[in-house]
């Protein structure tokens, strides 16, 4: 029989008053609880909101990717 687990994602998206975007990415295993921030200037994204987003979050998911990755590595070695 096939297992099934749930983890719950949510993702934050803010505009500072200083440009560009910020995103945070929480992650609820149900045991741990991680968290991914990524950021994007506005000349990053040739003033476009919706790259800037992109990038930031992007940047959001790779940090929690790396973090993850860690904790498996980690975990597995013993």
């Amino acid at each position: 029989m096939t297992h099934v687990k749930t983890w719950d994602i949510r993702l934050d998206l803010t505009e500072p008053d200083t440009g560009g975007s910020q995103a945070r990415v929480t992650l609820d295993t149900g045991t741990n609880t991680l968290h991914g921030e990524g950021r994007a200037e506005a000349a990053e994204g040739r003033g476009v909101e919706e790259i800037q987003d992109e990038l930031a979050v992007g940047r959001a998911l790779l940090d929690l990717g790396n973090q993850l990755g860690a904790i498996g590595a980690a975990d597995s070695a013993g």
